[in-house]
Parts: structure tokens; sequence; C-alpha cells
């Protein structure tokens, strides 16, 4: 019975890397089947985004990623079908049958926008904003980004009690410091309407509100800290759909949150011939240089292989440095950067040795093995940037 059920899942095997070595042909790329996994839960059906032995990754059309362990399967299926991604009406529609009258569910560009009541039309805009923006971005760097399959699926609830239910029901723990966050299973970035607040800087984001043609109100108007984690997740989200990050493997932390803050304020927008300063984060730079004083003990050396102990450890100070040294890596070292990233982007998702030898080998190969050499420069750097 045991032999007869390995021979099973090594059918299984064969039979999703010979679908996924046609799908490497370039004239059978567009012809994605629907596979259909059945387990003891239920029928999983989906395009095979990737597998290994144990597990198979499917994405279902409105670009949910969902693993199903092979060990539980009990029968499949290549359906007649071919793979389409919803279009945003569709999303949309699916969307505005889960949320309440409280929402308002509208699409802009790629995006399906949930939002609270009036708002939605204004988080859009900003939305399309960072979108051109990203594009631009990379194209001016001679990096040409991959086309977005599936909508974009941004959510912005009402209250930080409706944000914090959300985080609960992705398994994320609760806390005052998260504001919002994208994931990349459900491929959907979630935050809420932060209020403006009599403390609240006055507005420095690279994006300004909407003009609608009559005066803003506070019904309508979106404030300066939910604007800016508005660009930061929707940055995320870009990147993770882009080509830029994988959706399946864990990416080293300081490379996507790095990228993400160096972008968030100025760097977009910013042409690449434009003086450094017009692309400083200046909060991140006053964290880091604060952290520094604080006592930072450690070299890059241990943001490079170890950034998930020193983001648990002081999350404020972990973003300050990512965007330190990536900033450092964008101005000084723009081609070898811009190199870095697709080289990271292009492991395999569920195959990459993600050690911490592995992570220090990558780094190197793109900008040397000396780095007490690229630590003293990058502190110099960033001691002569204004403050």
């Amino acid at each position: 019975m045991k032999s007869r059920r390995f021979r099973f899942l090594c059918l299984v095997q064969t039979v999703l890397t010979g679908m996924a070595l046609q799908l490497s042909i370039p004239q059978l790329a567009c012809a994605s089947p629907i596979i259909e996994l059945v387990t003891n839960s239920g029928r999983h059906q989906g395009k095979n985004i990737a597998h290994n032995q144990t597990v198979c990754w499917l994405a279902s059309s409105d670009g949910v990623y969902e693993p199903v362990s092979l060990s539980d399967v009990i029968s499949f299926n290549k359906l007649k079908e071919e793979f389409q991604p919803s279009t945003t009406k569709q999303v949309a529609a699916k969307h505005r049958s889960q949320f309440d009258r409280n929402y308002d569910v509208q699409t802009k560009g790629k995006y399906v926008i949930c939002a609270p009541k009036g708002k939605a039309e204004s988080y859009g805009e900003i939305l399309s904003e960072v979108d051109r923006s990203f594009a631009g971005y990379f194209s001016r760097r001679n990096w040409s980004l991959e086309n977005t399959e599936y909508p974009l699926v941004v959510v912005i609830h009402p209250s930080r009690q409706k944000f914090d239910d959300a985080c609960r029901e992705s398994d994320l723990p609760v806390s005052e410091l998260l504001q919002g966050f994208y994931h990349p299973h459900s491929n959907r970035v979630t935050l809420y309407d932060i209020p403006e607040t009599p403390n609240s800087l006055s507005a420095s984001s690279q994006f300004s509100a909407p003009k609608t043609g009559s005066k803003p109100t506070s019904n309508t108007t979106v404030s300066d800290e939910a604007r800016r984690t508005t660009i930061h997740e929707a940055i995320h989200q870009l990147a993770f759909n882009t080509g830029l990050h994988s959706r399946l493997r864990q990416n080293p932390r300081w490379v996507v949150e790095g990228l993400a803050t160096t972008l968030e304020e100025g760097g977009l927008q910013s042409r690449v011939k434009s003086g450094t300063a017009s692309r400083i984060n200046a909060t991140r730079l006053e964290q880091f240089q604060k952290y520094r004083e604080s006592g930072r003990s450690h070299t890059i050396k241990t943001l490079i292989t170890d950034d998930e102990t020193l983001y648990r450890t002081n999350p404020v100070n972990f973003y300050s440095e990512a965007w330190a040294f990536s900033f450092y890596l964008s101005e000084q070292r723009r081609p070898e950067y811009i190199n870095y990233l697709k080289r990271i982007a292009q492991r395999n998702s569920l195959t990459t040795n993600d050690s911490p030898e592995q992570r220090l080998a990558d780094f190197q190969a793109a900008f040397g093995n000396d780095l007490d050499w690229i630590e003293t420069r990058f502190l110099r750097f960033i001691d002569d940037l204004p403050q």
C-alpha cells in the first residue's frame, strides 16, 4: 500500500513537472492549464506556480496563492479550461459582496480599492501615481519590469479596530507600530484610514491629495500618515508583482524594506541625474543617526546575514538601517545594486538556499568581498548627507 502511494505521488510530481516544462516554451507561455488537486479537505484548483516533492502552490484567478501538501492529494486532474486571470471588474464585484455598506469598492487602472465611504477615489489617485512613478524609476535604471498579472487589491479599513481584526485573520501580531501590511500569498495590501492628528507632520509626501475641483472635506481627504503608509505598502505590492521579489520564498527583509523606504519619500519621482538630497528620506535618516548615537554595535554583515533578528529586536532601528544602507547602495553603487536585485529575484522560489552563507555570497558577488571597506564608505556617505 505504501509503495502504491509512493508511485502515485511520483506520478503527480511528474505530471506537474511536465506541465511546467511546457509553459517554459515561449509559444506555449500563455496556455496555462488549470490544475485540480483533490484532498480530504476539498478540491483545490488553479495554475501551478511552483512545486517540489512536498508541496504544490496554486494561483487562483484573482491572484491568491495557496499551498497544497502533495501528501494529502488523493486524486488530480488537468481541466480542459485554460487559466485566465480575473479582471478588475470581476474582483471588484467579489469584494462588494464581502464588505458592508461602510465601504466603497472602486477600480482604478490595475487596482481594486476597498475604502471607507467617500475615500476610494482619493486613495485610488495615490495608488495610480505610485504605479506610474514605480515603473518610471526602474525604466530610468534600464530595468523593464514584468507586467502585473492580477488585479491589485488594496483594502483600507475605517478604523484601527477593523485593521487589528484583519491582522489577526492574517496571523500577524497586533502592534501599535504596524499601520499597514502587504501579504504575498493573498497579494493584498491592508491598512486603515489613519486620522489626522494635531501633532501630525505637515504634508511632506511626494504625492499630493487629488485635485477634485472643489475644496476637500474631512470625508474625502487622506491624512499625511495614511498617505505615507499607502505609498510604502503599494511599493511592496508592485515589487512582489513585477519580478523584483518572489511571492513564495523568504526574501531578505533588509532588501524588501530597504527598497520600500528608499522609494517611499522622494525617491520615486526623482530623476537619476538630480541631486542626492532630493531623494533623502529625512525621517529614516534622523532615526538611523539616533540609532548610531544610542549604540549600534553590529556591522552591515549582520544586516545581510541576520536581518530577521535585528527586525524582531527593534523594528524602528531596523527600518532606519535598511533604508540607510539601501540608499547608499542605490546612490553610490547603482549598477551593482540593480544587478544585485536582479540576482536575488531570479532565484528559484522553492529550492533557493537561504542560509546566511548564501546571502553573504550573493551580496559579495555583486559588491565585492571587502565588507569593512563597504562599511566605512557607507557610514561616511551617511555622515556627509545634509541633515
